[in-house]
């Protein structure tokens, strides 16, 4: 079964609604106040509570039917036999408006779980103490929740599947990484001119408490190490570029292994090549292809650890800079004083000269 233009169209909607669920989701679960809940039965009210309130605003957002639109076993999926086997495997056969609830009641226990986290060492000597009580209470409370993973991974799955599938239905290959690095390189570029430029004395004047030259500068987008680090992560996503007849089920594939790995699934290799049989996937692709995918995709999950290290690395020498520029600039106040004492002391002589202290 090929994805025609009103099943995408459809999935489109879809993929609308659960971002839509995700982002209402993510700002009413923060408003909860784990502090005034006490008990499994509280959280169990305050979760419900906070699924009708999302339903609500959702309805209020959109004239369409949430439930049938949500439902994700639409026409262009939902009657697929590998398709819900596939689900059934990644353990999220829950609609993403089902996720709410599960993701409220998992983020207030873990609120409380937080609050306790130390109270085994802290009250070592009274075990029975209230306390340990109460942290044993809620891990109890964790224990008997149906999910291994955070609910919310469940509707950040949803999103993600549902934006690999319409990625696949457009069949650009790898077309719009390749415009995210056309961009990215030709921005570094533009930054490093930038990098260098603010180096040149001739900005001191405009700045007198400007910091010692940074060849890297500002932070975010400004800073040259994270737009480099950025364009690694992209070149990574192209897992495969051989030009074949399976080039956009190869690239489906394998972003579908990513997002396996991500969310914690066991059994990524098997599991994609269940998703592989769907009707709507128009080129077979044999298993030591998918093999050979989820070997560069291993790599690639090792190469982005070693760039988070080296992130990590980065910053940390970074902010050792910065201390030493500020114990320097302890240094140059305690010159100030030694300067100003002496003029006060050899004044008579006429040729001293305060720097620091001049009328």
């Amino acid at each position: 079964m090929t994805t025609n233009h009103e099943e995408g169209q459809s999935l489109k909607k879809c993929m609308k609604l659960v971002r839509l669920i995700e982002s209402i989701t993510f700002w009413t679960i923060e408003e909860i106040d784990a502090e005034k809940i006490s008990t499994f039965e509280d959280a169990e009210m305050v979760a419900q509570t906070c699924q009708l309130f999302v339903l609500k605003e959702i309805n209020q957002y959109s004239s369409i039917d949430v439930q049938a639109n949500l439902s994700f076993y639409n026409n262009v999926i939902g009657n697929d036999r590998n398709f819900k086997k596939f689900i059934g495997l990644v353990k999220f056969s829950k609609s993403p408006l089902d996720f709410i609830y599960d993701a409220a009641l998992d983020s207030i226990i873990r609120n409380k779980l937080r609050a306790y986290r130390h109270c085994e060492r802290i009250y070592i000597d009274e075990v029975f103490g209230p306390p340990v009580q109460e942290y044993f209470y809620w891990m109890k409370c964790a224990q008997e929740m149906v999910y291994a993973y955070y609910p919310m991974i469940g509707q950040s799955f949803y999103s993600r599947l549902l934006r690999l599938i319409l990625q696949y239905q457009a069949k650009k290959g790898n077309s719009g990484i390749m415009d995210d690095l056309r961009f990215l390189n030709e921005y570094k570029a533009k930054l490093a001119e930038v990098c260098k430029m603010a180096q040149d004395s001739i900005f001191d004047s405009l700045n007198r408490n400007r910091r010692e030259p940074d060849e890297y500068m500002g932070d975010g987008v400004f800073n040259l190490f994270e737009i480099e680090q950025l364009i690694k992560k992209t070149e990574s996503l192209i897992i495969t570029k051989r030009q074949d007849e399976t080039l956009h089920e190869r690239i489906f594939a394998s972003g579908l292994m990513i997002l396996l790995h991500s969310c914690g699934v066991k059994n990524v290799l098997s599991v994609t090549n269940v998703f592989m049989g769907a009707g709507f996937i128009e080129n077979i692709v044999e298993h030591r292809t998918l093999a050979r995918l989820w070997s560069s995709v291993k790599k690639r999950h090792e190469l982005e650890l070693q760039s988070i290290a080296e992130r990590e690395d980065f910053f940390k020498k970074r902010l050792e800079k910065s201390k030493t520029r500020k114990n320097a600039m302890n240094g140059y106040t305690l010159n100030r004083e030694i300067s100003t004492k002496f003029h006060e002391h050899a004044k008579h002589l006429g040729v001293t000269k305060n720097r620091y202290n001049q009328a």
